[in-house]
C-alpha cells in the first residue's frame, strides 16, 4: 500500500495467490473426506475405472491361496520324497509308505491350526499394526518360506526322511501364518465394498486352485521331474455381531469341516479303475486331473454361479444345505481309495467317482461364496470387517476340525 492508502498491483497478485492456495487446500480435504467417506462409510460406491479395483481383487484371492493350493496339488513331488527307498524291497506291488499315505492329513492340520490361530490373533489385535504393513509383512514372509520349500526340491532328503518331514511341516506352518493375515486383511477390505468385490476375491481364491493343478499338469505332461486409518473408530460388540450372524458362521464351518474331512486326505488315495493299469491315464494324469483340476473347477464354478445367482438367502435353507453335504462323505470314502483294509468299494467305475467330485466341489464353492456374501449384508457398515473376520476364523475353524477327521477316516478306509 503506497502513502495515499491505495493498493499496488504487487500486493493485489499477492492476495490473490493467497486465496487460490487456501481454495486448492479446502479442496482437497473435502476430496479426501469424500473419498474414504464414500468407500469406508456408505453404501454409495465409487466410480471403479476400468474394473481396475475388482481385478486387484481377484488377484489378491489368487494369491492368498497360491502357496496352500501348490503344496497340496504337488502329490507326485511328495511321493517321490516319502518314497519307499529300501534296497531290497522286489515286491511285485509297490504299496504307499506310511509317510506317503499319511502325509496329506498331516499338512491339512499343519495349514488349518495355524491359520486359525492367526485369523484370531488378527481379528483380536490386527487394528494395532497398520493394514499396509501387516499386508507387506505377510507377503514377505509368505515369499520367503515358498522360496525355502522349493529350494528343498534339489536336495537329496532320502537318508533323513523323517527329518525332511519336520522341516516341510515347520515350513508351512510359518507359510500359513503368514497367508492367514494376508487374507484376513483382505476380506476386510473387500467387505468394506459392495458384495461384488468380496465375490472376486473369493472367487480368486478357488482360481488359484485350478491354477496350480493346471501347472502341475502341465509339469507332468511335459516330463518336468518331480484399510481403516481414514475411518473413525466405532466401537464394534463381538456379541451383537455373533447374535446376527452365527447361523452363516456354523454353515461355513458345517461346509468347510465336511469338505477337509475327505478332500484331499482320502481323495488323494483314490485310483483309478484297474482294467486301467499301466497307462498313462492311471500312473500320471488321474490324480491330478480329477482329484485337483476336477474339485478346483467345480469349486470356481460354483463361486461364479453363486456369484450370478446370490440364492438362496435364506440362512436356515443355507445352513441345511451346508450340512447336507456331509452325504459326500461316505460316498468319497467308498470309492477306490487305496490302500484299505476295513470298507468296501461300491464306487469303482473312474465316471462315478468325478460325478461325486463335481457335485461335492460345486456344493462346496457355492455355498461359500453365498456364506461369504451374505454374512457382511446383515450387519451394519461399520461391523462389516469384524462380521468378516469371525466367519474367516469359523472357516478356518472347520479346516482344523475337518483335517483332524480326515486323519481319523483314512485309517477307518
Amino acid at each position: 500500500m503506497d502513502a495515499t492508502g491505495s493498493i499496488n498491483n504487487d500486493e493485489i497478485e499477492t492476495m490473490e495467490n493467497e486465496e487460490e492456495v487456501i481454495d486448492d487446500s479446502e479442496e482437497r480435504e473435502l476430496v479426501t473426506d469424500s473419498c474414504s467417506t464414500k468407500v469406508l462409510n456408505s453404501d454409495e460406491q465409487p466410480t471403479d475405472r476400468y474394473r481396475l479395483v475388482y481385478i486387484l481383487f481377484y488377484l489378491f484371492g489368487i494369491t492368498s491361496l497360491v502357496p496352500w493350493n501348490f503344496l497340496i496339488t504337488a502329490n507326485d513331488y511328495w511321493m517321490y520324497k516319502f518314497r519307499d527307498v529300501t534296497p531290497n524291497n522286489v515286491t511285485m506291488f509297490v504299496r504307499k509308505t506310511q509317510f506317503q499315505a499319511e502325509f496329506t492329513s498331516y499338512l491339512n492340520v499343519a495349514t488349518a491350526i495355524p491359520n486359525l490361530i492367526f485369523l484370531v490373533l488378527n481379528s483380536l489385535y490386527g487394528h494395532l499394526i497398520p493394514l499396509k504393513r501387516r499386508l507387506q509383512g505377510s507377503l514377505v514372509v509368505v515369499t520367503l518360506t515358498f522360496l525355502f520349500t522349493t529350494a528343498l526340491v534339489q536336495v537329496d532328503s532320502d537318508e533323513w526322511q523323517s527329518t525332511f518331514f519336520v522341516i516341510t511341516i515347520v515350513t508351512v506352518v510359518i507359510m500359513t501364518a503368514g497367508s492367514a493375515v494376508f487374507t484376513g486383511g483382505i476380506v476386510g477390505i473387500a467387505s468394506k465394498f459392495s458384495k461384488e468385490y468380496m465375490a472376486a476375491v473369493v472367487a480368486g481364491q478357488s482360481l488359484g486352485g485350478i491354477i496350480a493343478a493346471i501347472a502341475q499338469i502341465i509339469s507332468l505332461a511335459f516330463k518336468i521331474s518331480p484399510l481403516h486409518t481414514s475411518n473413525r473408530h466405532r466401537d464394534v460388540s463381538m456379541v451383537v455381531i455373533m447374535k446376527k450372524i452365527w447361523v452363516y458362521a456354523f454353515s461355513i464351518f458345517a461346509v468347510f469341516a465336511i469338505s477337509m474331512a475327505v478332500y484331499p486326505a482320502v481323495t488323494v488315495l483314490v485310483e483309478s479303475h484297474p482294467v486301467t493299469k499301466g497307462t498313462d491315464w492311471n500312473n500320471i494324469f488321474f490324480v491330478p486331473v480329477v482329484n485337483y483340476l476336477i474339485f478346483n473347477c467345480g469349486d470356481y464354478s460354483g463361486r461364479l454361479a453363486a456369484g450370478f445367482l446370490l440364492r438362496p438367502n435364506n440362512q436356515w435353507l443355507i445352513a441345511v444345505a451346508s450340512v447336507l453335504r456331509v452325504i459326500g462323505v461316505p460316498m468319497l470314502m467308498l470309492c477306490n481309495a487305496q490302500p484299505r483294509k476295513h470298507l468296501p468299494v461300491l464306487f469303482l467305475w473312474d465316471y462315478e467317482y468325478i460325478i461325486i467330485m463335481i457335485l461335492f466341489a460345486f456344493s462346496n464353492g457355492y455355498l461359500t461364496n453365498i456364506v461369504m456374501i451374505n454374512a457382511t449384508r446383515v450387519v451394519e457398515i461399520h461391523e462389516r470387517e469384524k462380521a468378516s473376520s469371525v466367519i474367516a476364523t469359523m472357516l478356518c475353524v472347520g479346516l482344523t476340525v475337518g483335517a483332524a477327521i480326515g486323519m481319523l477316516l483314512v485309517r477307518l478306509l
